[in-house]
C-alpha cells in the first residue's frame, strides 16, 4: 500500500500541475464574472499548485510513500497493544468514549 500511495501522490501532482489546468485554475481564480464560491475554489487550487511547484515529482512520491510506511509502523502496533491491554480509555484523547 505505501508504493501504492507514493505512485498516487506523483500522479496527482502531475494532473495538479498540468499546463492546461493550472492556466484554467488561474482563470477561474480571476473570473470577475464568477459566482465567489468559484473565485475561493480557484484561490484555494491555485494554493496548492503553487506548494507542488516547489516540489519534485520524485521527492514527493518518496516522501508520501515514506509518510504511508510510518503510518503503518506506528499505527498497527498502537492498535496491537490497546486491544491486548483492553486500554481503551488512551483513546479518549483522541475520540470522546
Amino acid at each position: 500500500t505505501a508504493n501504492v500511495q507514493g505512485v498516487l501522490a506523483a500522479e496527482y501532482q502531475r494532473a495538479v500541475l498540468e499546463p492546461d489546468f493550472v492556466k484554467l485554475i488561474r482563470q477561474l481564480k480571476a473570473d470577475e464574472n464568477g459566482t465567489e464560491a468559484q473565485r475561493a475554489t480557484g484561490r484555494l487550487l491555485d494554493k496548492e499548485i503553487s506548494k507542488l511547484e516547489k516540489i519534485p515529482i520524485e521527492e514527493y512520491e518518496n516522501y508520501n510513500r515514506i509518510l504511508a510506511q510510518a503510518r503503518d509502523k506506528w499505527t498497527i502496533p498502537i492498535v496491537i497493544s490497546i486491544i491486548s491491554c483492553h486500554s481503551f480509555s488512551s483513546l479518549s484523547y483522541y475520540y470522546k468514549i
